[in-house]
């Protein structure tokens, strides 16, 4: 087993802490370019040099259990699949979190137990769920040999794991999803208001308008305004009846910002998430 830590800082900063650590089978690759595709895609090519079977990514902010990556594996062993994933938790706030975004946290770790309990069905149920980076297991070989790769283009929008999903699929892919390998996520406390995460729901409702639809046609535009008004009073029912409890502001400022992103993207605009 081994550690690949890719540092796309063009000035190397995490040269030296990386390779003073006292870990075993520890790689440092820096990649001068920035971008999390290009970060993810150097770490694709550190995984083949090294000759592995498997590769696992977990998101820079989250905090694998320690059985994690046991249960990863075994889940690949029983099921063969070529990417399987895993359930995020929310972490309890850090020090210094004012009530409101105590509120805020508790807010979206509920939003994200909803969350896992829905792809947990899917995937018992062979319905359509997908895998991310934040907690993901793939098959190395499968890849390589199809040539999926994370898509370069998409530096700052978000969205690049999404597109490897699908492109994985449409090579023939098989899923499978791990409810018990868990990591948790730790939220800054500039994420924690309503605000962001408004803005953070536009945003990737704008990438996930422009990777399903790169192409403006009739079909996208018209179900875009169908959609949006729905979203806009789910969102303004849910702030007067809160039917998902504490996560139900969240959901709420969430579904609203999917509308503003929805039609942004419409009328051009583009996600810059990661800019």
């Amino acid at each position: 087993m081994f550690f690949v830590i890719v540092d796309n800082d063009p000035a190397a900063s995490a040269r030296d802490p990386v390779l003073s650590a006292s870990l075993p089978d520890l790689c440092y690759a820096h990649e001068p370019r920035r971008g999390i595709p290009v970060g993810r895609n150097r770490a694709l090519r550190e995984a083949q040099a090294l000759g592995v079977d498997l590769l696992c990514f977990v998101d820079d902010d989250e905090l694998p259990d320690s059985d994690w990556l046991e249960r990863l594996i075994a889940a690949w062993r029983r099921t063969g699949a070529h990417l399987i994933g895993g359930p995020v938790e929310i972490l309890p706030p850090p020090d210094g979190a004012s009530p409101w975004q105590r509120f805020v946290n508790a807010g979206l770790a509920e939003r994200m137990r909803q969350k896992n309990r829905r792809t947990a069905r899917a995937a018992v149920s062979g319905r359509r769920f997908t895998v991310v980076t934040n907690n993901w297991l793939g098959d190395l070989a499968f890849f390589v040999d199809k040539r999926v790769t994370f898509d370069e283009t998409l530096l700052v929008t978000g969205g690049s794991d999404t597109k490897f999903h699908a492109q994985a699929k449409r090579a023939g892919a098989t899923t499978a999803w791990a409810p018990d390998a868990v990591v948790r996520e730790a939220m800054p406390l500039d994420r924690l208001t309503l605000r962001y995460q408004l803005k953070r729901s536009a945003m990737q409702s704008m990438q996930n308008f422009c990777l399903s639809s790169p192409q403006l046609t009739a079909r996208a535009i018209t179900e875009a305004a169908l959609m949006v008004p729905l979203r806009l009073l789910t969102g303004a029912l849910l702030l007067v009846f809160p039917v998902y409890g504490i996560a139900s502001p969240v959901i709420a400022v969430r579904s609203i910002g999917w509308a503003f992103g929805r039609v942004a993207a419409v009328f051009g605009a583009r996600s810059t998430l990661y800019s």
